[in-house]
């Protein structure tokens, strides 16, 4: 634990195992150009779900790649942490949000795996939810649901996020519910101010195309 005054620096988690630890399992306060990996955040039989999985507090210019969360509360969650690099996580079976990031800027979520998130209440809470963050960049993520529990949002932008990026995420409805889960979900507050977003068109023909035509999708 640093201080704002006198905050860690280039500390190192990997390899650990976390499992059924109550409140949170791994809690990173002023630590700054961290890297945490490999490390997996779990539950042991018949002992209460973890508060967090990996907390973030005030933590930045950090690495935090290769984890695995499952069964806790909340899988990971980061508060105020500014350039870090979220990337090739997994974060599964969460009570309510797999991810949770709360504040910060430049922060790059990347090429991570969610899935099966709100176990607690279907549609209440999100898969990942980001709020009040400023220049965030969302790619290349697989979200999915394996049960009936559906979460409310694939990923939901809220109030206060700048200058957003979305690219090339894959979220998949549940076979089981699909009217009720929401594949992305930006706040109009946010929409407003401008966001940015690759977009992929797929299309067929069921003939060939006449020469010297043109097909619009």
């Amino acid at each position: 634990v640093g201080t704002i005054g006198t905050p860690l620096s280039g500390m190192k988690v990997q390899n650990c195992y976390f499992l059924g630890n109550g409140g949170n399992q791994l809690k990173s306060v002023y630590s700054n150009d961290f890297h945490y990996q490999d490390n997996q955040f779990g539950s042991l039989a018949a002992i209460a779900h973890a508060d967090v999985g990996c907390l973030l507090e005030n933590s930045s210019a950090g690495t935090y790649q290769g984890n695995y969360h499952w069964d806790n509360v909340i899988g990971f969650q980061s508060n105020s942490g500014n350039y870090l690099t979220i990337a090739l996580n997994r974060f599964e079976q969460s009570d309510t949000q797999n991810v949770f990031v709360n504040g910060g800027a430049n922060i790059i979520f990347t090429a991570n795996k969610a899935h099966t998130a709100s176990q607690t209440a279907s549609g209440v809470s999100d898969n990942c939810f980001f709020t009040n963050v400023d220049h965030l960049i969302i790619t290349e993520n697989s979200l999915f649901t394996f049960d009936a529990t559906y979460s409310r949002w694939g990923i939901n932008i809220d109030d206060g996020c700048l200058r957003v990026t979305i690219g090339k995420n894959k979220i998949t409805t549940t076979s089981f519910d699909s009217t009720n889960f929401g594949p992305i979900r930006v706040s109009g507050a946010v929409f407003a101010l401008g966001i940015g977003a690759d977009r992929v068109l797929i299309g067929s023909t069921t003939a060939t195309v006449a020469a010297r035509s043109t097909v619009y999708l």
